[in-house]
């Protein structure tokens, strides 16, 4: 930021002197108000009676269980373990304290741990126990945000705990014998951290129980790939440690059954202005040529997604070089032109023109507004303050205190619009609103219309009665359109709910056919008899990623190979001319590959997978005599252990020659007389000269494995094979 800049900042946000006073009036009420709610808190408490706890629990106090709740609750109590996917809004904490209830009539002495991303919904949840149950307070602890609650208390049978501490603090405060009544509880846990959800399930319970709205992760920008896969949720860590989907309801779904008040989506294209098309192009110009230059430097890293190349360059700028500087400078061009398009004047302009349309025809009604950007956040509440708007402003850097205020004055109709970066609802209760605007959005536009469908009421003008709108702020012709080709939106909410528009702001908005660009077709879309090897694949090059080499072999990520590859290898090559990565798609089992046409990457559909690859170890109870083996027997892949020194055959000047790789390049072996340990120099002439015979016979072998008891190995179609034994190894200079 210019200094100039810097200083017009801080002159727009200075306090005027009637502005000070009138803080510090505010303060001073509010101070004093604390003051008497507090001596009358400590007053009440002194007279609150010790209730004892309950027999059977009460958990929903006047609540009728809609009949989507009660199939999800038989669902979970099939197994007594599962996630539930529900969409934002549709009632997940009463499912959860319905399970609850119900449970405790099985498990008469249960212990409930109810894991929780935020401090806010804590809280929230606290509130909801408190307010439905018939449990008395004493029998609801709180783990985090200062509390340090637990289960040896003798009243507690709840904690409701924030993850941060619950992954440091909960396995010391589940005993061994509450393990064997306890339900744990993970809200929301498509927000869980992957390094703390390992501590949470260290913790011994015999119940499990998962909620969230999106638990498979749309959105991989920012999020740990290693909690929930791209493919298939019950493989995950999540799935495998919580439970599989047990229940779930789409948010097209929500709306048919009335779960979720249905409403309008409407999406408007907006323009850049000249000045902003010009550095916008500039901008995209040098991505481009990076990306192409990145990408030639990266061929064997597979970087035909933008992700990919992303995450590889986070790693790169950490370096020195010419390498480090080409990707310092892909991130920061990718970041500046993505601060463009969020600080476009039309968004902020379209903003104002909506709300002041929308309160015009409707002065009581509530709008909720989203950004990406937390400084386009309190830019555009600055703007809509100027315009006379009362709103507030709700982010993450905001004080807890500030937060909560921003959402209690929306809730009570002080202010009409609340505009907020990403975290708004999800943590927070907020009340029911009439129009959301999605200022600025990545690719986590579905999290946001399932949001507000959770809070969009119908809107009343008078007497009569029209349904909510959301409104989609995108520019056109840029990136952001991007957003349409990853979700289908007519699948998502119904195509009668969804309506396009050009907006130029200077005339009315002008309706479009449709969107700017055509979803994805997903793997589930496609039926396998249209399908034909070595044919361009119509989806996603999606799922999990292989590597397979010229021997037939097929390797995992953490390079063990598959004692089942099924000639995938052979297939490949044949249609791509080389080995290397491919991908299974997680559902379907398609193998897929991409290769370069024209300088642009395509994905090609290989074969279909006939069985999952099998990593497992074979012949464990094998044992292995190298004086009785012969060359090419099979070696039990037990013996193989990873510590394994890898070697090539190869010539060098026309010399046949034993290599091993390093960080510099690569050494040879001494051979014969060369070697100052004479018999590693004689081991070396043995090898040489054993793979020259397999390759006079017509078989082609270069890497080779030495183990550390001196077996050479090769793996071939994922089985080791022998070739001889020199128990003191090879003898290479020293580095």
């Amino acid at each position: 930021m210019s200094d100039k800049n810097r200083k017009s900042l801080l002159k727009q946000w200075t306090l005027t002197h009637s502005e000070e006073l009138l803080r510090h009036k505010l303060e001073t009420k509010k101070y004093w108000l604390e003051k008497v709610k507090a001596k009358e808190k400590a007053e009440s408490e002194t007279k609150k009676e010790v209730k004892l706890l309950p027999a059977e629990w009460k958990m929903l106090n006047k609540v009728t269980l809609y009949p989507w709740q009660k199939e999800a609750i038989d669902a979970w109590f099939k197994y007594k373990r599962g996630t539930i996917k529900v969409v934002t809004g549709a009632g997940k904490t009463i499912l959860a304290l319905a399970i609850i209830e119900k449970l405790q009539r099985i498990e008469k002495d249960l212990r409930v741990a109810i894991i929780v991303p935020t401090i806010v919904l804590l809280n929230q949840w606290y509130e909801e126990i408190k307010e439905r149950s018939n449990l008395p307070e004493d029998a609801i602890g709180l783990l985090g945000a200062g509390h340090e609650d637990s289960f040896t208390e003798d009243q507690k049978r709840i904690l409701i705990c924030v993850l941060k501490s619950a992954a440091s603090k909960l396995p010391n405060v589940v005993e061994e014998k509450l393990g064997n009544k306890l339900l744990l509880v993970v809200d929301e846990c498509h927000r869980a951290g992957a390094s703390e959800m390992r501590q949470i399930f260290k913790i011994k319970r015999k119940y499990e129980l998962g909620l969230s709205a999106t638990p498979e992760r749309e959105d991989y920008e920012e999020e740990d790939e290693d909690i929930v896969f791209n493919g298939d949720y019950d493989d995950s860590l999540l799935g495998r440690e919580i439970g599989p989907l047990v229940y779930e309801m789409t948010l097209k779904e929500a709306f048919d059954m009335g779960v979720l008040p249905g409403f309008e989506l409407r999406h408007y294209a907006l323009p850049l202005t000249a000045k902003e098309w010009h550095k916008y192009d500039s901008l995209s110009r040098s991505i481009q040529e990076l990306n192409s230059e990145l990408k030639d430097r990266g061929r064997s890293k597979n970087l035909s997604r933008e992700k990919a190349l992303l995450s590889w360059c986070q790693g790169l700028a950490k370096q020195e070089g010419q390498l480090g500087d080409l990707a310092r400078s892909f991130i920061w061009k990718i970041g500046e032109r993505k601060r463009l398009l969020y600080n476009a004047k039309a968004r902020s302009d379209a903003v104002v023109i909506i709300l002041i349309g929308e309160l015009k025809n409707n002065p009581g009604a509530r709008a909720i507004l989203f950004h990406e950007s937390i400084e386009e956040v309190m830019g555009l509440y600055r703007r809509l303050l100027k315009e006379g708007i009362p709103v507030v402003a709700e982010n993450s850097q905001l004080s807890e205190n500030l937060r909560e205020t921003s959402i209690d004055l929306f809730r009570r109709g002080i202010a009409r619009v609340i505009v907020s970066a990403r975290s708004l609802i999800e943590g927070f209760n907020v009340p029911s609103a009439d129009i959301g605007i999605i200022v600025a959005s990545s690719t986590s536009v579905r999290q946001r219309i399932q949001t507000l469908g959770r809070v969009l009421r119908k809107l009343q003008t008078g007497e009569k009665e029209k349904k909510a709108v959301v409104y989609v702020l995108y520019m056109d012709k840029t990136t952001d359109e991007y957003i349409y080709e990853k979700t289908d939106w007519n699948k998502i909410i119904g195509a009668k709910r969804n309506r396009y528009f050009f907006w130029d702001l200077q005339r009315e908005p002008e309706e479009l056919k449709g969107p700017p660009r055509e979803p994805r077709t997903l793997e589930k879309d496609i039926e396998e008899n249209i399908l034909e090897e070595g044919e361009i694949y119509p989806g996603e090059y999606e799922g999990v990623e292989y590597s397979c080499d010229s021997r037939g072999n097929v390797f995992d990520a953490t390079n063990r190979p598959a004692v089942n590859p099924q000639g995938i290898p052979e297939k490949i090559y044949k249609i791509k001319k080389e080995y290397g990565r491919f991908k299974v798609t997680p559902q379907k089992k398609f193998i897929l590959v991409l290769k370069r046409v024209s300088g642009n990457w395509q994905t090609y559909y290989m074969t279909t997978l006939e069985y999952d690859f099998n990593f497992k170890k074979e012949g464990l109870d094998k044992k292995f005599d190298a004086l009785s083996a012969r060359l090419g027997d099979e070696f039990p892949s037990s013996l193989v252990d990873g510590s394994e020194e890898t070697i090539y055959f190869k010539q060098k000047s026309g010399v046949y020659v034993i290599a091993k790789k390093h960080a510099r390049g690569e050494s040879y072996a001494r051979i014969g007389d060369k070697a100052e340990d004479k018999t590693k120099g004689e081991n070396a002439s043995k090898i040489i000269n054993t793979v020259k015979q397999m390759q006079d016979e017509g078989f082609q072998i270069n890497k080779l494995l030495i183990t550390k008891e001196g077996h050479v190995i090769y793996l071939e179609e994922g089985k080791y094979h022998y070739v001889i034994t020199t128990k003191e190894g090879v003898e290479f200079p020293v580095k």
